[in-house]
């Protein structure tokens, strides 16, 4: 089966496991949505998931509340 709603949410996303949601998301073509809501991410770490985010066209939904606080992050 292809999975297409992984749901991560409340789960700490470790350096690591950051890693290997990043190439997921670069070769996985059937995902659909990504919940990584409350998961201890950093702008940081988010600035690395939108750079994956570069290389999938599938990806609908990408949930991120309740993580840090990016309102003031740079664009």
């Amino acid at each position: 089966t292809n999975v297409v709603h992984l749901d991560l949410d409340g789960n700490n996303i470790t350096p690591p496991s950051l890693k290997k949601i990043i190439q997921l998301i670069k070769s996985n073509y059937t995902l659909l949505y990504l919940d990584l809501k409350d998961c201890q991410l950093s702008s940081e770490d988010v600035d690395k998931l939108a750079q994956a985010l570069r290389y999938n066209n599938t990806l609908f939904g990408l949930g991120l509340d309740d993580n840090e606080d990016f309102s003031d992050h740079p664009e």
